[in-house]
C-alpha cells in the first residue's frame, strides 16, 4: 500500500507521484512474476474419493487427495464443483501440503436425489511464495457418482439386529412369535405382542412380562410393488414419496432376505418400469438397489392392471404382496382395492400409504392472512377424501398401513414380522 500512499503525497511534492506510480507497477510486475513461476514450479496431483454408490438423503464422506512433487510447500485453497443434486457440505476449504507429500480434505454431500450425476471440475487456488498473489489451476477429474436407496440405514439395521438390539430402533425383534412354531426362546415383552405368547410362569418369576418366542417359517415369498404414477411426485419430509417408498421397499427386502424368504419386485407407472420374480439369494437386495436407484417419477396415472397381472400370472406361489404407494379420493382408492381384493386367496396384499406431513402441518396451522384459511380449508377437504378412502379400503379387507415418511421404514418392516409372526402366509 506505499504506492498509493505516496501517489497521495502528490499533493505536497510533485517528485512523489512519479515514485508512488514506479513503486506499484514494480510491485505488481513482482506479484506477477511470483505468481507464474509458482505455478510453473509447482506440480500437483489431485485425486476425488468416495464410497461408490451413495446413500440417499444419508450423509456421505467424500475427499480430495493432493500430492505435492513440488520441492516447496504449497497453501492452497480447494473447491470441488459437485452437482447441487448432491448437496455438498463443506466442498470448498484450505490445505498445506508440506514438499514432497500429500494431504487430504474432506467433506461431505447429502444427495436429494437417486440416479447417476457427472462430476465437475476441482479447482486449485495457490498462495505464491510472497504472499503477494495466488495463481488457480482446474483438474478435470471428471467420473460420475451413484446415488442409491439408503444403504447406511441397511448397514445400521445390520449391526442393530447383531446386537440384538433392534427394537431400540423401533424394529420388531428378527425373530418373532409364531402359532404351531418350534419354541426358540425367552425374551422381555414389547409393545404389539400377543398376550397368548405371554408366559405366565416366568414372568411371576422375574415379576416383569416375558414373553416366549418361536422360530419364524422360512422359504415365503415377498412381493414389493412400488407406486411410480403422479401421486408419488409430492415432497415431503425433504424427499419425494417415491424417494421414501424406494428407502423402506429396499430395508424391507433386506430384512425379508435375513429372514430366508425370497423377494421379488415390480416397479409401475402407466406400464411396468422394472420386474423381478421372487428369489432367495444373497445379491437379491443388491439387485433390487440396481434397478431401483435411477427411478424416477412418471406424471401419469398409475395402470394396476398392469402392475397386478404378473401376480397371477407368472408369480404363483403365496406371497405377501407389499404395494407402495398413495391415494386421495375414493375412486383411485376403489380401482386399487378392486385389484388387491382379486389376489384373494392366492396372495396377501398390504397397502402402504404416505402421508403427506407438509399437508397435515397445513391444515393444523394457525391462519395469519386470508389465504391462509383456504389453504388450510384445501388441506382439510384433501385429508378427509383420503382418510374416506382409506377407510373403505379396510371396510373391503385389505391390509392398509397409513404412515408419516418418517416411520414408513420400521412400521413396513415391522408388518412384515408381524405377518409372519401370525402366520398369515
Amino acid at each position: 500500500m506505499l504506492g498509493p500512499v505516496l501517489a497521495v503525497g502528490a499533493l505536497w511534492r510533485d517528485d512523489l507521484l512519479a515514485i508512488g506510480l514506479a513503486w506499484t507497477a514494480a510491485v505488481a510486475v513482482l506479484a506477477l512474476v511470483d505468481a507464474l513461476v509458482m505455478r510453473a514450479t509447482t506440480t500437483l496431483e489431485v485425486e476425488r474419493h468416495f464410497e461408490d454408490p451413495l446413500s440417499l438423503n444419508a450423509r456421505n464422506a467424500m475427499s480430495l487427495t493432493v500430492l505435492n512433487r513440488s520441492r516447496l510447500g504449497v497453501n492452497l485453497e480447494l473447491l470441488d464443483d459437485l452437482p447441487d443434486a448432491l448437496r455438498p457440505q463443506g466442498n470448498r476449504g484450505k490445505l498445506v501440503v508440506a514438499a514432497h507429500n500429500r494431504g487430504t480434505f474432506s467433506f461431505t454431500v447429502r444427495p436429494g436425489q437417486r440416479g447417476k450425476f457427472a462430476l465437475g471440475d476441482v479447482f486449485v487456488r495457490g498462495l505464491a511464495m510472497l504472499r503477494l498473489s495466488r495463481w488457480q489451476r482446474r483438474y478435470r477429474l471428471g467420473g460420475e457418482a451413484r446415488v442409491y436407496p439408503n444403504l447406511t440405514d441397511l448397514r445400521h439395521w445390520d449391526y442393530l439386529a447383531q446386537a440384538r438390539r433392534l427394537q431400540e430402533a423401533g424394529y420388531r425383534p428378527l425373530r418373532r412369535p409364531g402359532e404351531g412354531r418350534e419354541f426358540e426362546s425367552l425374551r422381555d415383552y414389547v409393545t404389539d405382542d400377543d398376550f397368548r405368547d405371554i408366559d405366565w410362569k416366568a414372568t411371576a418369576r422375574r415379576s416383569k412380562p416375558i414373553t416366549r418366542q418361536y422360530e419364524a417359517e422360512r422359504s415365503q415369498n415377498l412381493i414389493i410393488l412400488i407406486d411410480c404414477g403422479r401421486m408419488m411426485a409430492a415432497e415431503t419430509e425433504g424427499m419425494t414419496k417415491l424417494d421414501h417408498a424406494v428407502n423402506a421397499a429396499l430395508m424391507m427386502a433386506h430384512v425379508a432376505t435375513a429372514m430366508d424368504d425370497a423377494v421379488g419386485w415390480i416397479a409401475f407407472a402407466e406400464r411396468i418400469l422394472r420386474m423381478r420374480p421372487p428369489r432367495k439369494a444373497k445379491d437379491q437386495v443388491a439387485r433390487l438397489a440396481d434397478d431401483l436407484y435411477e427411478l424416477q417419477v412418471e406424471l401419469v396415472e398409475p395402470n394396476y392392471v398392469a402392475a397386478f397381472a404378473p401376480l397371477k400370472s407368472r408369480m404363483r406361489k403365496r406371497a405377501l404382496v407389499a404395494v407402495f404407494t398413495d391415494i386421495v379420493d375414493l375412486e383411485s382408492s376403489e380401482r386399487l382395492v378392486a385389484y388387491s381384493a382379486s389376489l384373494f386367496p392366492q396372495h396377501l396384499p398390504l397397502l402402504i400409504a404416505i402421508r403427506d406431513a407438509e399437508l397435515e402441518s397445513l391444515s393444523m396451522a394457525a391462519p395469519g392472512r386470508v389465504d391462509d384459511v383456504y389453504a388450510a380449508a384445501v388441506a382439510t377437504r384433501l385429508l378427509e377424501r383420503r382418510s374416506l378412502a382409506l377407510a373403505a379400503m379396510r371396510r373391503r379387507g385389505a391390509l392398509v398401513l397409513d404412515v408419516a415418511p418418517h416411520e414408513i421404514t420400521t412400521r413396513a418392516v415391522n408388518q412384515y414380522l408381524a405377518v409372519k409372526a401370525a402366520g398369515r402366509l
